[in-house]
């Protein structure tokens, strides 16, 4: 069980807010990095979520703006304009996501803080304790990489419809490396989590050696967690929005070319985890590895072809069950096409 928190944490009047004068001209402990790319609907609660921290220590923030097409440059401007000694923006002049460049990496390369924490732009912070929380319990427990919270869920597919995601349980606690693998509690939200400096820097050796990767943050969870665990607050202090207009999660839940993509790229890199850690999470990494591949199986917007291909790499990660099901379900598409000809 995580200690108690320290000191500071518990008498407010010793902390400040991280705009205060009183951090100026101070190494920064965290970096605050945030990536935005046409939020103009949501950035000003983002950075509002980052001014409003009261911490005992200096931090940074850093925000890439990839060329948005909306006001996002503009609101980041004003802000900063405020804050020029703690907001530290990049505006890009043309979008390098769409270049396959890797833009949070652009924000890792420049931090200086021991700590990292991440928001999307159209995400926020919602409790001003939120980093002192975090880094108090870092601190208390030297050994653990990784800490996150619950964050509540806004699904604009489904017309705003809020749900908790990512609560492990009511009490604070160190999550073993096979439940954050797992996901055994649902969705971890990248706005919900802080990591060391030294899980971060293994984290990019990782991404930058497979260009193949179609997102980051699992596997920052995944790696950071490894081998000691993550350090779990059961309080929800971020909000998460999922599938906006435009958004990756959105994107890859309408395009059966990006599911499969996606799905390759996780199953292959799981693959390549477990390899790395010597089959010590073996177990935990195959039925992650099951999800996807389920997943793949029983969508019908994905040909039968590419199916069978992914089962033919990963096929092994399937239980008999699983084999089953796929190969009635291709029976069935085979005996319905011949239908659809005839009518």
């Amino acid at each position: 069980m995580p200690a108690p928190l320290p000191d500071s944490e518990q008498r407010p009047g010793s902390l400040f807010p991280v705009g205060d004068p009183h951090w100026r001209d101070q190494a920064p402990l965290v970096s605050i990095c945030c990536i935005t790319y046409n939020h103009e609907a949501f950035i000003a609660e983002a950075i509002d979520g980052f001014l409003m921290q009261r911490t005992g220590f200096p931090v940074e923030i850093l925000i890439h703006d990839d060329a948005s097409t909306d006001r996002t440059a503009d609101i980041v401007r004003a802000y900063e304009q405020r804050y020029p000694w703690l907001i530290r923006p990049i505006y890009q002049s043309e979008n390098q996501y769409s270049k396959k460049v890797k833009v949070a990496h652009l924000n890792y390369q420049r931090a200086t803080g021991d700590f990292f924490a991440y928001c999307e732009g159209d995400d926020a912070w919602t409790d001003p304790l939120k980093l002192q929380r975090q880094i108090g319990q870092m601190q208390a427990h030297p050994e653990c990489r990784l800490s996150f919270h619950p964050a509540l869920r806004i699904d604009y597919a489904r017309a705003g419809r809020r749900k908790t995601v990512g609560h492990y349980g009511d009490q604070a606690r160190i999550v073993p490396p096979e439940e954050i693998i797992l996901k055994r509690h649902g969705q971890i939200p990248t706005a919900a989590c802080v990591v060391r400096r030294d899980a971060l820097d293994e984290f990019r050796r990782f991404t930058a050696a497979r260009a193949y990767l179609t997102v980051g943050d699992i596997y920052m969870q995944i790696i950071s967690a490894i081998p000691d665990g993550a350090l779990y607050l059961p309080e929800p202090m971020s909000l998460y929005r999922a599938r906006t207009n435009g958004s990756w999660t959105a994107r890859v839940g309408s395009d059966p070319r990006m599911q499969l993509e996606h799905a390759w790229a996780v199953a292959r890199s799981l693959k390549e985890l477990d390899d790395m850690t010597a089959g010590r999470y073996h177990d935990a990494f195959v039925r992650r590895t099951r999800k996807y591949v389920r997943g793949v199986l029983r969508s019908p917007r994905i040909g039968a072809a590419e199916q069978a291909a992914l089962v033919a790499e990963f096929g092994s990660a399937l239980g008999p069950g699983d084999r089953l099901a796929a190969l009635l379900r291709r029976l069935f598409r085979k005996w319905r096409e011949p239908r659809r000809s005839v009518r």
